[in-house]
């Protein structure tokens, strides 16, 4: 079993080599705008947008996590009102239920949004919990299963305004956790098979 630690940056540049680098949020006019956004990859794909979750968080402001689906793909991102602004974050994708070609993937997704302090700035942190499970279309035999945690935080820097940095740990073999203060802390066990 290792463990290693790393630390949220919400700065111009990379956090580590498994956080993505900052992007900065923007500002945005009405909620219809935030699932223009969402969905923009596919075109013309029907798909559904809708605000998952609403809540207060001190000193960040109103924040609405909003999710976004079609055949085979979901986005999530968070929208942020401070009196009459409203910023959005970059937009996560993640996969989304679908069959073909023989098998399908089933994909349960938990978000769990929350205050964090990295750097003792106030922030908001979305950590989006996802199970996935591949089966057989006509025996519904599983033959994969899988398990990640990708996390989205977003706050104000000191010089940089409001910016956002993501975490895929994209591995189920590992436990990811995100302390108030944006410290993740991975813990991840192997096991050596000699058949």
């Amino acid at each position: 079993m290792r463990a290693t630690r790393l630390a949220f940056v919400l700065a111009s540049s990379a956090a580590s080599a498994a956080a993505s680098p900052s992007s900065p949020m923007h500002a945005v006019d009405a909620d219809a705008a935030v699932c223009t956004e969402l969905r923009a990859a596919w075109g013309t794909d029907p798909s559904s947008c809708e605000r998952a979750t609403s809540r207060a968080i001190r000193g960040v402001g109103q924040v609405d996590l909003w999710h976004a689906s079609t055949q085979g793909a979901q986005t999530w991102a968070i929208a942020v009102h401070v009196g009459s602004e409203r910023w959005v974050s970059p937009a996560i994708a993640v996969p989304s239920d679908d069959c073909g070609a023989g098998h399908c993937n089933e994909v349960t997704v938990v978000p769990v949004v929350r205050a964090l302090h990295p750097g003792g700035r106030p922030a908001v942190a979305v950590e989006l919990r996802i199970e996935e499970r591949w089966t057989e279309s006509e025996s519904h035999r599983t033959y994969r299963s899988g398990r990640r945690t990708v996390l989205l935080v977003c706050g104000d820097t000191a010089r940089d305004g409001r910016r956002c940095a993501t975490f895929d740990d994209g591995d189920a073999s590992c436990t990811t956790k995100l302390a108030d203060d944006g410290t993740i802390t991975r813990t991840c066990s192997e096991r050596v098979d000699l058949e």
